[in-house]
């Protein structure tokens, strides 16, 4: 399953983001986030429980990040940390 924007949900909070992957049928995805000099500054299999994947940002300061979601393919979306 390919993953794009308009099947991909984001809902950041203070310090997580959910994303929502709509019929997706794996348990596990690998995330990698990325600076804006494309330094990986967090990579992780996550669980997904009911098409949801909770990852964790608090650790991370404000600005810009690349977020890569890997499965069957992959796709990197833009998130801003405020």
């Amino acid at each position: 399953m390919s993953f794009n924007f308009y099947t991909c949900r984001f809902y950041p909070t203070r310090s997580d983001v959910t994303l929502t992957i709509p019929s997706f049928t794996k348990t596990t995805v690998e995330i990698e986030v990325h600076n804006t000099l494309g330094v990986i500054v967090a990579s992780k299999e996550y669980g997904v429980v009911d098409g949801r994947v909770i990852l964790p940002m608090g650790q991370l300061s404000q600005g810009v990040y690349f977020v890569t979601i890997s499965g069957d393919a992959s796709s990197t979306f833009r998130i801003v940390k405020e």
